[in-house]
């Protein structure tokens, strides 16, 4: 019972995250704007420690 009741949580799961990756993917622009925040964030820090 457990063991079956464990897998279908795990099918559940399996699909959530592939329903998930693909909200990511549309999200690509959005990534790809955090990813420059970020490289300018630490481009900041950089020039502070300096």
């Amino acid at each position: 019972m457990e063991r079956e009741t464990l897998e279908s949580l795990q099918e559940e799961l399996l699909k959530r995250l592939d329903a998930y990756g693909e909200s990511v993917m549309d999200n690509k622009d959005y990534e790809d704007r955090v990813k420059r925040a970020r490289k300018f964030k630490k481009r900041k820090m950089v020039s502070e420690d300096e």
